[in-house]
């Protein structure tokens, strides 16, 4: 049986990544930085991505077949910028680093990128094929992240996946969509956003759980750079929509510039021909109505 090593795996994607593996009864160990009671005692590990040391002595412990690494700064208006770049460059950089010195040539290293190295395309629906071209620090960070993994496909089978806009139970309410449940299902009266005309392709956290374990566990894969996505494109108005028409609550609607970023990319959708072919019709995919009750149905059971 393959052991898999996720860093950052107390995180919304991680927490979704291994209820997938327990499912499957597949070994794991979880990176975190501090202690969580979101895993089990024997399940995690305390390290820090941005400590080489520390990483290099955790996977010389464990042996991994698989790293999955999604320890990151997971922001694109993250103010930091040092910060920034230490843990999604040089924290990555760390981790390969690492896996050179003491884990067995040709493991299985999985690194989550961004939809957001995409930026602005003239391409309707963006494929895996298309140039760099980001327009934040955030994505810059993804951008460098997999040109550094070029440098190691001799001594690894690197994955590179680009999640777009992903969502559902447990997010954190820092996001549009997970804020805008939070809004509603409180029926707070007045709503300020920001640009809620941008088309985002919005994700299922489950799917991109689904995905890396498959990622993980399957013997040969072919796909060497693979969106997370659905390549249906929704608008902030429609979600808007759609949670009224869940919850019968129509609140007050104003647009703020102080929510609006510089760069905004006004459409950002995948190209799902991929990961389509990838998954074949093993997995029942849900619509964005069908996450956003969900997402609302967690609030009342809180």
């Amino acid at each position: 049986m393959k052991k898999v090593f996720i860093t950052g795996a107390d995180g919304f994607i991680g927490q979704n990544l291994i209820r997938e593996l327990r499912r499957r009864n597949v070994d794991y160990m979880g990176a975190v930085i501090k202690k969580t009671k979101l895993l089990e005692e024997d399940k995690q590990v305390v390290t820090d991505i941005t400590d080489y040391s520390s990483i290099e002595s955790v996977l010389d412990g464990y042996q991994p077949d698989v790293i999955i690494h999604l320890a990151a700064i997971a922001s694109v208006t993250f103010g930091n910028l040092s910060e920034l770049y230490r843990v999604n460059v040089c924290g990555a950089e760390n981790v390969l680093l690492a896996a050179k010195k003491v884990c067995k040539k040709g493991i299985r290293i999985i690194m989550i990128s961004s939809a957001g190295v995409y930026g602005i395309q003239k391409e309707e629906y963006l494929s895996e094929c298309l140039p760099f071209n980001p327009v934040n620090h955030y994505s810059y960070t993804k951008m460098v992240l997999e040109v550094i993994c070029r440098q190691y496909k001799e001594y690894f089978d690197v994955k590179i996946v680009r999640p777009f806009t992903i969502v559902g139970k447990e997010q954190s309410t820092s996001f549009f969509v997970s804020k805008l449940v939070e809004k509603f299902a409180k029926k707070e009266p007045v709503l300020e956003l920001g640009n809620i005309e941008s088309i985002r392709d919005y994700t299922d956290v489950e799917l991109c759980g689904y995905t890396l374990a498959e990622l993980a566990t399957r013997e040969h894969v072919e796909e060497e750079v693979l969106n997370i996505c659905t390549g249906i494109g929704t608008k902030g108005t429609e979600v808007v929509e759609i949670l009224k028409r869940l919850t019968g609550f129509e609140p007050q609607i104003n647009i703020s510039d102080k929510y609006v970023r510089d760069n905004e990319i006004w459409r950002l959708v995948g190209d799902n021909a991929s990961i389509k072919r990838f998954l074949k019709s093993d997995y029942q995919y849900k619509t964005l109505e069908e996450i956003l009750k969900e997402m609302l149905n967690s609030y009342k059971n809180m």
